[in-house]
């Protein structure tokens, strides 16, 4: 609930900053500005559950034609197939390599902590 009020409230700012500044291009109108404050300075208990049931909401994937101003196909080779080679690939093949980067902050951190302080203590993470 809090996050939901802290996201109306910034919503509200940025929009009245809006409207007053630019008075001849409103982005809101005045009856959606006045909805958005009722939602903002109401209690939401009985609108807004507080356990959300995922299988009511309905997912719809919108599809939006692109248009770049040219025919792509004209720039592809003879029998281009996008989805060629998919699935041929075997990521049990792939070997992972994490790079160790050094990170210089300036200071020496180990001044700002506690005596004894053990950051893998609370993770259930042996003492190295």
């Amino acid at each position: 609930m809090i996050k939901l009020a802290f996201i109306f409230s910034t919503l509200f700012a940025v929009i009245s900053t809006t409207i007053s500044n630019d008075n001849s291009d409103n982005l809101i109108s005045e009856c959606e500005l006045l909805l958005l404050e009722a939602s903002l300075f109401t209690n939401n208990s009985e609108v807004m559950p507080t356990e959300l049931d995922w299988s009511t909401i309905e997912l719809f994937e919108i599809e939006e034609e692109v248009n770049l101003g040219f025919n792509s196909e004209d720039y592809l080779p003879e029998g281009f197939n996008p989805l060629k080679g998919l699935h041929d690939l075997d990521w049990s093949t792939i070997e992972l390599f994490e790079i160790e980067e050094e990170v210089d902050l300036g200071f020496n951190t180990k001044d700002y902590l506690p005596a004894h302080f053990n950051a893998n203590l609370n993770l259930g993470v042996s003492q190295l």
